[in-house]
């Protein structure tokens, strides 16, 4: 710059050359600021998922401190199916992920949101727990109506079969 400096000095076109000067500076500075604008909104969208998040501490009582291990506690093999609100679980499965996407489009203001409702939607998970498996949801109870259910279901078969014999003859 210096020396574009000096030339303009001894130039005609002082400036054309001055204007040009700051034209270069005034685009180089927006692509920097545009750089700058990326790199924080990144920033925060990795902290969401990756960085200790109170809330998430606070509600699992430790079990999971971040965004990730959130997912990786809900979605572990051994509790996934346990889990009672099963709709919460399949958003969080789809934010968390659409999360994960985002980053890698570099599309950071919509990894951001995604970030938050998978939150919102992971905690809704945890604090309804699991279902419940000491005798509410026993389904033992529903053996003896089944085995009626069927029972007559044969009975009517029986007796559709009667009539259509009766029909041919």
């Amino acid at each position: 710059y210096i020396e574009r400096w000096y030339r303009s000095a001894i130039d005609s076109h002082f400036e054309e050359n001055l204007t040009s000067i700051y034209a270069d500076s005034i685009r180089k500075s927006m692509a920097f600021v545009v750089f700058n604008k990326n790199r924080i909104a990144r920033d925060v969208c990795m902290r969401k998922i990756y960085s200790k998040i109170e809330d998430i501490d606070k509600t699992t009582n430790g079990d999971a401190s971040t965004l990730e291990e959130l997912y990786s506690l809900i979605t572990d093999d051994r509790y996934y199916v346990l889990w009672k609100n099963r709709k919460a679980l399949s958003k969080f499965r789809r934010y968390y992920k659409n999360a994960l996407t985002s980053i890698e489009k570099s599309d950071y203001e919509n990894c951001i949101d995604y970030a938050e409702k998978a939150q919102k939607y992971g905690l809704d998970v945890y604090r309804d727990g699991f279902i419940d498996t000491n005798g509410n949801n026993d389904y033992t109870q529903y053996l003896p109506l089944l085995a009626a259910a069927l029972f007559i279901i044969l009975i009517l078969l029986f007796l559709i079969s009667k009539h259509r014999e009766e029909e041919y003859e």
